[in-house]
């Protein structure tokens, strides 16, 4: 390849990595929109908290991103909750994960519908073993989309309503852009008091 007097061909090697620029930016794009409309289907069934989790050395096989979802416990049925468990509590319990079951499912139809593979993490689909573990316990994929921390109480403790909240998760491949778990612990005195 000739070059003009004085060409280093320092402008192609700019050019090429250009178009790679381009072409990263153009991918974070379509993964942040793809994001957003998921986010945004998944509000509109229901969910108040939202994250995306690179579960990446957690779980094996080609879904490596999880979807955390929650829903708040209503104030009324925490603060009857101080006393015994409740009627209402029972109610709630189950009409919260009936929602969440349909927050998830339409999350995985949306994906699956986008050419990605999704699994919906609904109350049907958890099998736990005879200590009550699961594979995949919610708070796992919530904790690492940064929605919250494991209090002392062994429960997800989020910002916005404590400990409150009844969660859900769904499984993908969908190059999602992940949260960032949150290390941070509080103490239960930064918190006593506000969700109720």
């Amino acid at each position: 390849m000739r070059r003009a007097p004085g060409d280093t061909g320092k402008s192609a090697q700019c050019m090429i990595l250009k178009v790679g620029e381009s072409d990263q930016e153009e991918n974070k794009l379509q993964q942040e929109k793809l994001k957003q409309a998921l986010f945004s289907l998944l509000a509109k069934k229901g969910a108040k908290l939202i994250g995306v989790a690179d579960l990446s050395g957690i779980v094996n096989g080609e879904m490596q991103m999880g979807v955390s979802v929650a829903v708040p416990v209503p104030k009324n049925i925490v603060k009857d909750l101080q006393t015994a468990p409740t009627k209402e509590y029972y109610d709630a319990y189950y009409t919260l994960n009936a929602m969440l079951d349909n927050i998830v499912s339409c999350g995985a139809e949306f994906l699956l519908e986008n050419g990605y593979q999704a699994y919906a993490n609904t109350t049907k689909a958890v099998k736990q073993d005879d200590n009550w573990c699961t594979p995949l316990p919610h708070k796992t994929v919530a904790t690492r989309t940064g929605l919250g921390w494991i209090g002392k109480n062994c429960l997800l403790v989020t910002k916005e309503y404590g400990s409150a909240v009844r969660l859900s998760s769904l499984l993908t491949d969908a190059p999602l852009p992940a949260g960032t778990p949150d290390d941070i612990r509080k103490s239960a005195e930064s918190i006593t008091g506000k969700f109720l």
